[in-house]
């Protein structure tokens, strides 16, 4: 007879708002917890970097973008690493280098201080993001896709709580407080990285020290990887574009703009796992991605008409355009993560997942910029262009899906 604990209601077969316990649920506390930092951390770094430490505001924003694109060179190399040492050595050190990092940031007096320690973190957070990939995979009890929309629902509410945490420090404006919050992101790394340390240990592959370079010889899986990476420019919309939108182009109250993450924290929390759940082959994932496309299509097209409607009316059909675009973001998140891993050969996972988190992360990187610029200096032609693209990149998937698939 068995001895297993009875499993919590709504958590049997991880569709639940927990995953089932073990490994999983760790790893779903730990990230809770990093994101929480993380929340802070973006939401006060900027006034933390130029009123507290007294960086010109250009500088600091030069460092963060040379951070980022340094972090895009080691993709593909980290995830070798994951495939020769196992993904949960490489998260976990990664982790707790992120943590030494925000810690010595308390300390930084030079620009030059500032540069160092900020390519080094975004080396560090680029290892954490490509080896989290195939850790989940290994440690997936059922289908690693439901696993990861936990850990998204985990996500959205730590960085929604510590945003928050983070807006009522800038709020009483003391400045000892802004420190304060940096640390609490080194707190939350080296949390998670120590939870991270407890998860079992994966075991290495071996493929990464025999099979260099295999992923981006893939033309298929690059296709694939390509349409993610357009899919990406959409990634400012709801955080960036839209508000400066609502700004300067609407009659609509701007207190609305308070409200869109959380409609959306909501909605993600809500669906993610339900989504998910139903994903369980490449071609299924694939066939998510035209829905996705058409989704932002929507989504983009009603924002773009808001400052030549009523107000009343503009107001409603911008909490439509935020669920259109919620749905789109689910359904393209689920999909493109699923691709990824499954399309990958099981003894190179971690290189490949690597070249494909390269890809969306220089589309993340690029988009603030060029969605900026085609939202708010084209105007409404940009959003139906932006939602055209959108279209059409998750039109062509299937395709590539069953190319990769042959292949």
């Amino acid at each position: 007879m068995s001895t297993a604990t009875a499993p919590t209601p709504g958590t049997r077969d991880g569709t639940g708002f927990l995953p089932p316990p073990g490994p999983g649920r760790t790893l779903y506390w730990a990230i809770l917890i990093n994101t929480v930092g993380t929340g802070m951390y973006i939401t006060s770094s900027a006034i933390f970097f130029v009123r507290y430490i007294g960086l010109p505001a250009t500088q600091v924003g030069l460092g963060l973008s040379l951070g980022g694109l340094t972090g895009l060179l080691v993709g593909p190399f980290v995830g070798r690493l994951c495939d020769r040492l196992g993904p949960r050595d490489i998260y976990a050190t990664a982790l707790l280098v992120e943590a030494a990092g925000m810690c010595a940031l308390t300390r930084v007096r030079t620009m030059g201080q500032f540069l160092a320690l900020i390519l080094v973190a975004g080396l560090a957070a680029t290892s954490t993001s490509v080896a989290r990939g195939p850790l989940i995979q290994a440690l997936a009890t059922g289908r690693a896709a439901v696993l990861r929309a936990h850990l998204r629902s985990a996500a959205n509410i730590g960085i929604t709580l510590g945003g928050a945490v983070g807006g009522l420090a800038i709020a009483a404006d003391h400045r000892p407080l802004y420190p304060l919050l940096v640390l609490g992101n080194a707190l939350s790394f080296l949390c998670c990285g120590l939870m991270a340390l407890r998860l079992p240990r994966t075991v290495p592959t071996g493929a990464g020290a025999h099979h260099k370079r295999r992923a981006v010889k893939d033309l298929p899986y690059l296709g694939v990887t390509a349409v993610s990476t357009i899919m990406m420019l959409q990634y400012p919309v709801l955080s960036l574009v839209l508000p400066l939108w609502i700004y300067s182009r609407t009659a609509l109250p701007h207190w609305l703009v308070a409200a869109l993450i959380p409609v959306n924290t909501l909605l993600v929390v809500l669906l993610q796992v339900r989504v998910a759940k139903k994903v369980d082959t490449p071609g299924r994932a694939a066939r998510l991605m035209p829905r996705a496309g058409l989704a932002f299509l929507v989504a983009f097209a009603v924002i773009a008409a808001l400052g030549a409607l009523p107000v009343a009316l503009s107001a409603a059909l911008l909490v439509g355009a935020v669920i259109s675009y919620t749905f789109g973001e689910i359904l393209q998140g689920t999909a493109s993560y699923e691709l990824a891993l499954t399309l990958a050969p099981e003894d190179a996972r971690g290189e490949y997942f690597g070249t494909y988190t390269t890809g969306t992360e220089l589309g993340r990187v690029v988009s603030s910029a060029i969605v900026t610029w085609l939202c708010l200096t084209w105007g409404w032609p940009g959003w139906l262009l932006l939602g055209t693209l959108m279209l059409a990149a998750g039109a062509i998937t299937p395709a590539l899906t069953r190319r990769a698939l042959r292949s």
